[in-house]
């Protein structure tokens, strides 16, 4: 069984052929695939995106033969099968950017490789969301480090240990966001690289887990974005109050459990998970470093280690400061509310989205597929030599549709078509039906595009057709250039009968679809199509 979520030497070899693909849709389009987790899911998702490939069997005397990158199938150490990214070098291999010899690879090698190669019409769809997200966030957090800082400065305040502290909560507060996004499963951007350095790190098993009852409830990601969004808060408002030193003395109590926690933490990723989480180790160097300040800058400015520091204590709270309590205890009990409604409605989004991924994985099982495409009766289309037929002629798979130039909802279904012409075009054909009688004010338009189709091919006709989608002021033009030709009588004759064939049926609207004469399922969105199409064709 291959394990589930090994898709990082997938993303590795595409890179390293110069493909890009948005990896959050990559994952959502493989985890729906009915055969998930298997090389046929990588392979079918492959080909939503446009990326030829192709996956075979191979004896170890052929990897010789093979090019320099590829997916290999292979045993992993928990006895599970895996994907690895291999590179051929000159003396060895290169498997998951380790060094390993061609016969310790073949003893783990199941002997199935995956290859990949872009296709002519393939677009880069490569996320680029998660890099403006962290360009807003970090001038935001300069923003504010700039204006708590300079008001500071301007009072003559303690602006070093406000500005190294606000450096140390803000970078506490991102990885904490980060460790929460891992529980969500979203892997997108730096913080998944640094979670996956190595076959002993990730993030999300270690947060994920529940070994322990205590982290049934809450975990370091709760703890630590309370903790630091709360502490960004009152060190901004304490020292833009002039209370810097009423924060150092709160913090000094806040910190103190950081030690036993940061203890238990390690132990637990060390001894029972069993997996390193660099994340949650970022954390805890950041809550150390924010103890060496706070403590340091207590002891240095209020010499609290000498006999005077319980007055020194004293004078920090004193002189009716309360309200710095009130303050405190309502901030912190507001972010913690925050966040509780916050967390919810995201694990709540993510669980939809895990039903939703279960559903689409049943739905797309291509024998629930058949049997609803089969409940229909098969139709028998009428071709004449004057038809509007697509692709490979002789083959045959032939997707059927009723369609019309002036229809919204047609464009839509073209677009579709032509992504399964442009990829089965020598494996499969498209007729194309007009629904059009000889009184109708466009058939000069019908009759343009027929004459296009005869004597200037599938391109042609396909570029017309989506000028047509595009511009509804180009068909006055297109109609006024039809000129008569010696096909037009055919070809209204041609015209006709499809009319003809759409009236005892009683096909009224458009864009109606059918495959190999069955009307395409109800059930199911025409894009999903697209999953279909391969089983259908080999099938036929």
């Amino acid at each position: 069984m291959i394990e589930k979520n090994n898709l990082n030497a997938v993303f590795q070899y595409l890179k390293n052929i110069t493909i890009a693909v948005d990896k959050a849709e990559f994952e959502y389009q493989f985890s729906s695939h009915p055969d998930y987790p298997s090389l046929l899911a990588v392979s079918d998702t492959l080909r939503f995106f446009k990326v030829n490939n192709m996956a075979f069997k191979i004896s170890n005397e052929q990897i010789q033969e093979l090019p320099t990158n590829f997916i290999a199938l292979v045993k992993n150490e928990k006895n599970g099968e895996q994907f690895s990214f291999v590179q051929k070098t000159k003396a060895s291999l290169e498997v998951d950017n380790k060094n390993e010899t061609l016969e310790n690879f073949t003893k783990n090698f199941q002997n199935i490789v995956l290859l990949a190669e872009k296709e002519e019409d393939f677009k880069e769809t490569s996320s680029k969301n998660y890099l403006l997200k962290y360009a807003l966030l970090a001038i935001s957090a300069t923003l504010l480090f700039i204006t708590v800082c300079s008001y500071s400065l301007s009072f003559g305040k303690s602006w070093g240990e406000v500005s190294l502290l606000l450096i140390t909560t803000l970078i506490g507060l991102y990885f904490s966001i980060e460790t929460f996004r891992q529980i969500l499963g979203l892997k997108e951007g730096l913080a998944s690289k640094f979670c996956n350095v190595s076959h002993g790190t990730s993030c999300e098993n270690v947060l994920t887990s529940k070994k322990w009852k205590l982290f049934e409830k809450v975990n370091l990601s709760d703890i630590s974005i309370v903790f630091f969004a709360s502490q960004t808060a009152l060190l901004i408002v304490f020292a833009l109050l002039n209370q810097f030193s009423n924060f150092l003395f709160f913090a000094s109590f806040f910190l103190l459990p950081i030690i036993p926690i940061s203890f238990l933490s390690i132990y637990y990723q060390w001894k029972v998970e069993k997996n390193w989480c660099p994340l949650c180790l970022a954390i805890i160097a950041v809550l150390y470093l924010e103890m060496f300040v706070v403590y340091g800058n207590l002891l240095y400015n209020y010499k609290l280690i000498d006999a005077g520091a319980f007055n020194s204590l004293k004078v920090l709270v004193s002189d009716g400061r309360g309200g710095l309590y009130l303050l405190l205890i309502s901030v912190i009990l507001l972010f913690t509310s925050f966040w509780v409604l916050i967390k919810s409605i995201f694990l709540k989004n993510k669980e939809l989205k895990k039903q939703n991924v279960e559903n689409l994985r049943f739905k797309r099982n291509y024998k629930l597929f058949k049997s609803q495409l089969l409940e229909s009766k098969k139709i028998d289309f009428p071709i004449t030599n004057y038809s509007i037929i697509l692709g490979n002629k002789e083959a045959d798979t032939t997707i059927q549709i009723i369609t019309s130039p002036f229809c919204g909802h047609c464009k839509e279904a073209h677009k579709i078509l032509q992504s399964i012409y442009s990829q089965h075009h020598k494996n499969s054909k498209i007729q194309i039906i007009f629904a059009v009688n000889k009184n109708d004010i466009n058939l000069n338009l019908y009759r343009n595009l027929h004459t296009i189709y005869l004597e200037k091919g599938d391109y042609e006709f396909e570029k017309e057709m989506n000028l047509l989608f595009e511009d509804k002021t180009y068909a006055q033009n297109f109609i006024k250039n039809y000129r008569s030709t010696k096909q037009e009588t055919a070809i209204d004759e041609t015209l006709q009968t499809q009319n003809e064939f759409c009236d005892i049926y009683d096909f009224n609207f458009t864009p109606n679809i059918f495959i190999n004469g069955y009307q395409y399922p109800e059930l199911y969105e025409r894009q999903e199509l697209e999953f279909f199409i391969s089983e259908v064709i080999e099938e036929a």
